[in-house]
């Protein structure tokens, strides 16, 4: 079964695969790739910037110095808090999910007793069936001419 994603033209296998709201990229000299496959699958493109790069492809530009690890990680620390906080506020907003329902079960029917006969016919369980172990394959000798 598949599913064609409705901005796309891609199918994919039904839970094959989901497509992710957007794109974060450091440094995008260096991911022009997965930029460009983002650009065709229509995914947003967030990326830290350079004066060294190209921004063409690039959604939303986030200038900064994309070759500076304490640059990196303070950038995508804020980047994780506004994450949570979206996460938050759109948890907060959605409507409460209501208490499942408690299962159900059905009272038992009452067993009316069959009145008893002379001859009390009793049945013994049937004896487990064995299941025959698979044979080996048989094996092909090759004689060696000497």
């Amino acid at each position: 079964m598949s599913v064609q994603f409705p901005r796309t033209n891609t199918v994919c296998y039904k839970f094959g695969f989901y497509l992710t709201d957007a794109l974060i990229v450091v440094d995008a000299k260096k991911e022009v790739s997965a930029i460009n496959e983002a650009m065709r699958m229509g995914i947003p493109v967030v990326a830290l910037i350079d004066t060294n790069t190209d921004p063409l492809g690039v959604t939303h530009i986030i200038p900064g110095n994309d070759d500076s690890p304490k640059a990196i990680s303070f950038i995508m620390q804020h980047i994780e808090n506004y994450v949570k906080e979206g996460v938050a506020a759109f948890e907060a907003s959605r409507p409460a999910r209501p208490a499942p329902r408690a299962s159900v079960t059905p009272a038992p029917k009452a067993v009316v007793a069959a009145p008893a006969t002379e001859a009390a016919v009793t049945e013994e369980p049937a004896a487990p069936v064995e299941k025959k172990a698979a044979r080996p394959a048989a094996r092909k000798t090759v004689k060696k001419d000497e």
